[in-house]
């Protein structure tokens, strides 16, 4: 449309020139000639519209066609009418640019009122959904009364976390196990709390919504990662404490979005945002894709498959609910069953009968089995023309398999205790840092194979343990990554892997090649010695290192040989749950509830809420329990804490002008 106004300005000038070489004085033929030849083009235009949108008399136009005629046709009257108004003047660029300009401008205003409004009312609906940002939480959000199913499921969760051997620091208040401390404990640490209080009142049944429970949780684990990191506590700082406080919080957090979350999402509400309760919702489904990734192969333990079977033995008697959360039952009354749902229970039924049966003879079953298993269920044959009902049924068993993997893949997540950091171990090894140091005793913490060796596990090991690092050395572990990296893309004939690796006794970090260490660790032989025989040099080199070290080292290599075949054989973490080793201090939930009348004195000193508090709690909504105590994250939740004051502090004026009119109102009146 831009080009057409160019290309008759040269033929409107044409019809000027010829007049006066001819000299006819009063010749009408030739000036009724030129405007048929200027019609030309219009007709040309018309023909394309007609080849772009053909109509044939068989086919009938669609809604959208005819809202497009509607649109254009209008448009193209004026550009015409225009056209032949400025044929007199030759239209420079500018001129044509502003023509096309204001035709957009006459498009816009001669839509049809229906086909705007049809737009309008689709395009929020496409991108809205990708602008829409999750809603943070804030202790100013309502929260309803916490109720007696609640209750019970918290008390399954507690008795569910409290398995974890390694919570004897977390069980009573810090100022009773470590006395010596309480100075600089109370001068860093300014609201205490510990897993004995909470499972007090648990069972007591003292808090009066679920976020206070959750709330108490991350604090217990907050302020032993703040305690751990402060500068004032460096001497007596235990950096692998770090890493068991965020590894117990995200067991938590995985186990209150399978206990204490119904399996159905609540409706969101038309023309809103997605609010935080929907985002905990797909955080929940992105949690559940990584973890079966992860345990996909880890075989079941007889007690695991039982809970199991008991969980969908209650599926079916109870009509398709996992527990009580679940409001509606499913699968109607289990007693009069019929059509797809009579013929999913029998599959489901048969599911139940192969896992007795492995538990009969022993036969192993992963995971990944299972939820193929269950998976076959509601999908072969089934629902054909009941979308809905599958999907809540997918939901439903989801949530019982999401229960029974959450505790695999806390075990499987478990450091070891001879690691600095609290690793995640894949193998005990000897490696060195070049051809010219001695092989020392180190553990596996992440691997970076090529494309062909390349497993699921490899990288979710590295990004764990690479987590668990601190700061700063996380920053000068990346450069030597990015050679590890780049190393691999180079290797042409001899592929090898790379492998970041923590030296006993030393606790050094390395990115090492393959060929700079030894798969197979034995504490008994000494590799140097076997691989310096009959070279002199060699044999020099294997000696030229603190035989103490080495010692120390080897000794802290077997304990954590040890401590990794015992998760290896324990890959569900309950093969000890009846055994009189369990948990050797004995901290479970029943036990922690018992009353302490010592920690409950302590419990009523601290009650009362101030300011900086309710800043905290406000972080830890923010952030699932995870603060972030590094320089960026301190700026972030400073600026959050701004933000919370501003929009209080606008509540506080509107509510005052409101009073302020009611007021004059009832005056008036």
């Amino acid at each position: 449309r831009k080009e057409a106004p160019r290309k008759e300005a040269p033929r409107k000038e044409a019809p000027r020139k010829d007049p006066p070489k001819k000299e006819p004085p009063k010749k009408d033929p030739p000036k009724k000639a030129s405007p048929k030849k200027e019609k030309t083009p219009s007709k040309k235009k018309s023909s394309q519209k007609e080849q772009g949108s053909p109509k044939t008399p068989l086919e009938t136009p669609s809604l959208s066609q005819l809202d497009s005629d509607k649109k254009i046709t209008p448009v193209e009257s004026r550009s015409s009418s225009t056209s032949k108004k400025r044929k007199k003047t030759p239209t420079s660029k500018a001129a044509a640019a502003a023509s096309a300009a204001s035709a957009n401008k006459a498009k816009k205003s001669k839509k049809s009122p229906g086909s705007s409004s049809s737009r309008k009312s689709i395009t929020p609906s496409l991108t809205s959904h990708v602008k829409r940002k999750p809603g943070i939480p804030s202790t100013d959000d309502i929260v309803p009364v916490i109720t007696d199913a609640q209750y019970e499921n918290a008390q399954a969760i507690m008795t569910e976390f409290c398995k974890v051997p390694f919570l004897a620091e977390f069980s009573r208040p810090v100022s009773l196990l470590h006395p010596e401390m309480v100075t600089l404990y109370s001068k860093i640490i300014h609201h205490p709390m510990d897993l004995g209080h909470i499972c007090r009142a648990i069972r007591r049944r003292e808090y009066k919504n679920t976020r206070e429970i959750q709330l108490d949780v991350w604090r217990v684990f907050s302020n032993c990662i703040k305690f751990h990191m402060h500068p004032n506590a460096r001497d007596i700082a235990i950096p692998s404490f770090i890493s068991i406080a965020v590894h117990l919080r995200d067991f938590f957090n995985s186990l209150w979005h399978e206990y204490m979350m119904p399996s159905d999402a609540p409706r969101r509400a038309p023309g809103k945002g997605i609010s935080h309760v929907h985002s905990t919702f797909q955080k929940r489904a992105e949690a559940r894709k990584e973890r079966l990734l992860q345990v996909s192969s880890t075989v079941m333990t007889p007690k695991c498959l039982q809970k199991l079977a008991g969980a969908l033995e209650f599926f079916i008697s109870s009509g398709g609910k996992v527990d009580q959360l679940d409001r509606d039952a499913i699968l109607g009354d289990p007693d009069n069953l019929k059509g797809d749902i009579a013929t999913f229970i029998e599959s489901l039924r048969e599911v139940i009968k192969t896992t007795e049966t492995n538990i009969e003879n022993g036969q192993d079953y992963s995971v990944l089995e299972l939820h193929r298993d269950l998976k076959k269920c509601y999908t072969e044959d089934v629902f054909e023309h009941e979308i809905l009902k599958k999907m809540k049924i997918s939901q439903r068993l989801d949530r019982i398999l999401g229960k029974t993997l959450a505790p695999i893949h806390e075990v499987s997540c478990r450091g070891v205790n001879q690691s600095s950091i609290w690793g995640c171990m894949a193998a005990a090894i000897w490696a060195r840092e070049s051809k010219k140091k001695p092989y020392w005793p180190a553990i596996v913490l992440g691997i970076l194979a090529p494309d062909d060796q390349k497993e699921d596990w490899h990288t979710s090991l590295t990004d764990r343990n690479e987590g668990r690092l601190p700061e700063k050395l996380r920053v000068d572990l990346k450069a030597a990554k990015r050679r590890a990296e780049l190393g691999l893309k180079r290797q042409s004939s001899d592929l090898m892997s790379y492998f970041l690796v923590e030296f006993m006794g030393s606790h050094e970090f390395i990115w090492v090649k393959e060929n700079d260490i030894i798969e197979s660790f034995d504490p008994e032989e000494d590799v140097n010695v076997a691989s310096a025989a009959g070279n002199i040099t060699k044999r020099k080199r294997s000696t030229a290192f603190n035989t103490k070290q080495m010692t120390n080292a080897i000794e802290e290599g077997r304990w954590a040989l040890e401590e990794f075949e015992i998760q290896l054989n324990n890959t569900c973490g309950d093969r000890s749950d009846d055994e009189d080793d369990f948990n050797d201090a004995g901290y479970t939930f029943d036990i922690l509830c018992q009353s302490d009348d010592e920690a409950d004195e302590m419990d009523g000193a601290g009650d009362e809420a101030n300011e900086s508090d309710i800043d905290e709690r406000n972080e830890l909504l923010a952030s699932d329990g995870l603060l972030d105590f590094s320089i960026e994250g301190r700026k972030k939740a400073k600026a959050r804490v701004l933000s919370l004051k501003k929009v209080r502090k606008e509540r506080i004026v509107k509510e005052k002008e409101r009073i302020v009119k009611e007021k004059e109102r009832i005056v008036k009146e």
